[in-house]
């Protein structure tokens, strides 16, 4: 039962009928065995409601062209395992990037609230550190000190304790509309 029809400008591709009476499928053997060897199988061939027809349609290749095309194969196989394995480092390496960008964020966070214990006014530069939460003891203002405003809330250092060189120390109090911390203020003039 072998007809032929044309499948493509200059290969006659063999119309095979199988055991059931079904046309059969056209397929290219891949193994390191048989390279680029061409057979025809039934189409459910190794699966269940089929039989177990099969038949190479061409010469098997010389030694030479079936070495080569063995080569072939095993290079790419080489270069498949070689993408596979620069893929998942690429994947490690997004993942590392992905660790490496929240850990960056992590610390601009505690960047921000670390910049925010520098007040600017013009010149001058607070740098207030909060010590402890105390309840407010003193109601006088150091005229070093002056208000800033933090989240939008006014704060003022109280008192001074004395100044070291032409830098002015404040120990102090940050008055706050909720509670009062104990603060040192670095005046710092430009």
């Amino acid at each position: 039962m072998l007809t032929s029809s044309k499948s493509g400008p200059c290969c006659p591709e063999p119309k095979k009928i199988c055991n059931y009476g079904r046309r059969c499928k056209v397929a290219t053997s891949m193994t390191l065995k048989n390279p680029i060897h061409r057979f025809v199988h039934c189409r459910n061939y190794g699966g269940g409601g089929g039989c177990d027809y099969f038949e190479w349609i061409d010469e098997s290749l010389d030694e030479r062209v079936r070495s080569m095309a063995v080569g072939l194969m095993v290079s790419n196989d080489t270069m498949a395992a070689e993408i596979k394995r620069l893929e998942n480092d690429l994947e490690a390496q997004k993942h590392e990037v992905k660790k490496l960008n929240e850990k960056n964020q992590r610390m601009k966070l505690k960047l921000y609230a670390w910049q925010r214990s520098f007040f600017l006014d013009g010149w001058t530069i607070y740098l207030c550190s909060i010590v402890a939460a105390v309840p407010p003891l003193f109601a006088t203002v150091c005229p070093a000190c002056v208000v800033a405003t933090v989240n939008g809330v006014k704060t003022v250092a109280l008192f001074c304790t004395g100044s070291i060189g032409s830098d002015l120390i404040c120990r102090g109090y940050m008055s706050n509309t909720r509670y009062m911390s104990l603060v040192e203020c670095w005046y710092i003039m430009k």
